[in-house]
C-alpha cells in the first residue's frame, strides 16, 4: 500500500518563521497624520498568521489575538481611505467569484466573495507604502544631479467614447449621466458609483464603469492614476511577487544600501513594456 505523507505548506505568511522583506516603516501622530518614515532591509517574525474573516470577527467586536493593535490600524486605514476618497480615488467595488472545491479538488459550490472591512484595512497600508515609495524615487538623484528613471504604475484619463456608451445604457435603468468632453469626468462617476452601491440589480453598471478605464500599464514616463487619484504611484508591495515590484525594491536598495543598481532610460522602458504586456 502507498503511504500518504501529508506536510504543512509553507507560506510567506507562515508564523514563527524568519522572512526577509523590503519595509517602510511609518510613524503616526495622535491625530492619524504621518509624521515620519524609513525604508529598511528587515526580517520579519510573525507572531500569528490571520485570515481576513477571523480578522473581521475581531473588527466587529469579538475577542481574538492582538485586538488593540487591529482595531487601532483599522482606525488608521479608515482615516486614510476618507482622505483618499476626499482626494478623488474612485471607490470600485466588484464581485469576486470563488469555487468551494471537495476532497477531490472537484467544483461542488460557487459563491461571491464579499469585500469586508479586513480586506480593506490591508488594502490601505499597501496603497501607502507604493505611493510612499514613488514619490522618494521619484526625486532620486544619482552621479552628477543625472535623474534615476523610476517604475510607475499609471492610470490614463478614459475614452470619451467608452463614456458615452456607459451613459447610454446608465439611461436604460433611469441613471441620467451627462459627460462633457474636455471636462473633469470623475465627479460624474463618483456619483454614478454612489448611486449603484448596495444595489445588485446595478451591479452591472459598476463592471461597465470599470471597462470604461484606461488600461493601467507600467512606465518611466508618470501621468499619475486616474482612478486612485495619485499624483504618484507605483507597485512596491509584492504579495504575488511582480516582476515590476523587484525592480523598484533595486533602484530603492540603491540609494539605501550599498548595492548600486542604475538603469538607463530605455533599458528600463523596454522592461516595463514587456511587464504590461
Amino acid at each position: 500500500m502507498k503511504e500518504e505523507v501529508q506536510t504543512e505548506k509553507k507560506t510567506s505568511l507562515s508564523p514563527e518563521e524568519e522572512k526577509l522583506a523590503f519595509s517602510v516603516l511609518f510613524e503616526f501622530d495622535d491625530k492619524m497624520e504621518i509624521v515620519g518614515y524609513r525604508f529598511a532591509k528587515t526580517v520579519i517574525y510573525s507572531n500569528r498568521r490571520f485570515v481576513y474573516e477571523e480578522v473581521q470577527e475581531i473588527l466587529d467586536g469579538a475577542e481574538g489575538d492582538f485586538k488593540e493593535e487591529l482595531l487601532y490600524m483599522d482606525k488608521v486605514a479608515q482615516h486614510m481611505r476618507a482622505k483618499r476618497v476626499k482626494d478623488g480615488s474612485l471607490q470600485f467595488h466588484s464581485d469576486e467569484v470563488r469555487f468551494k472545491l471537495d476532497q477531490y479538488a472537484k467544483p461542488v459550490e460557487v459563491y461571491v466573495k464579499e469585500t469586508i472591512e479586513a480586506n480593506l484595512l490591508v488594502e490601505d497600508f499597501m496603497l501607502l507604502a507604493n505611493v510612499t515609495v514613488s514619490k522618494y524615487l521619484s526625486k532620486l538623484k544619482v552621479v552628477k544631479g543625472t535623474q534615476q528613471p523610476s517604475v510607475y504604475r499609471i492610470h490614463d484619463k478614459p475614452s470619451f467614447e467608452k463614456l458615452q456608451t456607459l451613459a447610454a445604457i446608465a439611461k436604460r435603468y433611469g441613471i441620467g449621466l451627462k459627460f462633457v468632453e474636455g471636462e473633469d469626468t470623475k465627479p460624474v462617476i463618483e456619483r454614478l458609483l454612489m448611486q449603484i452601491e448596495n444595489k445588485p440589480e446595478l451591479s452591472v453598471l459598476g463592471k461597465l464603469a470599470i471597462r470604461s478605464m484606461a488600461k493601467a500599464i507600467y512606465t518611466t514616463q508618470n501621468i499619475g492614476h486616474y482612478g486612485l487619484g495619485f499624483e504618484y504611484y507605483t507597485h512596491f508591495t509584492s504579495p504575488i511577487r511582480r516582476y515590476p515590484d523587484v525592480l523598484t525594491h533595486r533602484l530603492l536598495a540603491s540609494r539605501i544600501t550599498k548595492e548600486k543598481y542604475f538603469f538607463e532610460k530605455e533599458e528600463l522602458e523596454e522592461l516595463l513594456q514587456h511587464c504590461s504586456d
